[in-house]
């Protein structure tokens, strides 16, 4: 191989290792965006009587046992911050059903995020996040397909609400602009049928 094809090589090489980056980058945005539509919401537990430091440690070094990947400590870690029962109790309260649920449901990309790198969030990758087993994600994300409609169910009827209060908005501005130019134009068919009043005589 001469030394230009070398050349061509090693850029069409940087350039393919630039893609995948950016995918890479892209992927992992997107997967702690849909953590952080779920940590966001007003429900940050604040009654730790019923955990203990033993319990918090034990899934900490259960979690890092794993050797888990980056985004998914991220994601481990601000879990933890705003549910640490939650996380940390071996039973499957509720509240984990939910957050496994909606976090599987969220984390399907549409097309143009996938176009851009975004991939699914997967049973490996929650069972990664929660330390649990795949048949126990697999169970969540079943027994909260209900509560996920009931949800987009309140989500579309909001937007619909919305875009309604949105029309009605843009009517009476409308209304307000055509009563502004119907008066408009009586002010000026009225100038001009009014006539000009007599010059003085000096």
């Amino acid at each position: 191989m001469s030394e230009w094809e070398e050349e061509i090589d090693k850029n069409t090489k940087t350039k393919d290792i630039e893609k995948k980056l950016i995918k890479v980058i892209f992927d992992n945005c997107f997967k702690m965006g849909v953590c952080m539509d779920l940590t966001d919401l007003d429900l940050q537990e604040t009654d730790y009587s019923r955990l203990t430091v033993k319990e918090v440690m034990d899934k900490i070094r259960d979690f890092l046992a794993q050797k888990p990947k980056d985004i998914s400590e991220m994601t481990f870690l601000r879990y933890l911050a705003k549910y640490p029962v939650t996380m940390c109790k071996r039973e499957v309260s509720p509240r984990l059903k939910t957050l496994i649920g909606f976090h599987y449901r969220l984390g399907v990309p549409n097309q143009q995020q996938a176009d851009n790198g975004a991939e699914k969030v997967s049973y490996d990758d929650l069972a990664e996040i929660f330390v649990r087993s795949k048949a126990t994600i697999s169970e969540c994300v079943n027994q909260t397909e209900n509560e996920w409609k009931d949800v987009q169910y309140k989500v579309q009827q909001e937007q619909k609400l919305e875009e309604e209060a949105h029309k009605q908005l843009l009517e009476e501005k409308m209304q307000e602009l055509r009563k502004v130019e119907q008066n408009n134009q009586t002010v000026s068919q009225t100038t001009e049928r009014t006539p000009n009043s007599p010059s003085e005589e000096v």
